[in-house]
């Protein structure tokens, strides 16, 4: 089952949101594959600083 996640990510020493469906992992490469409204995007592990499920009601 394929669900909406946002990620709180830490980039050019900002705290970002990204809301998208996780479509892949690479753990070579340590990155994963987030699909947004307007593309795929790579995510680095350790720009990772918080993840959640988005709700149905959000």
């Amino acid at each position: 089952m394929q669900k909406l996640v946002k990620l709180m990510l830490w980039h050019q020493n900002k705290l970002l949101g990204q809301v998208g469906l996780i479509t892949g992992t690479d753990v070579y490469k340590k990155q994963l594959l987030l699909e947004t409204d307007l593309s795929i995007k790579h995510i680095t592990f350790d720009m990772i600083r918080k993840a959640s499920l988005v709700d149905a009601d959000d």
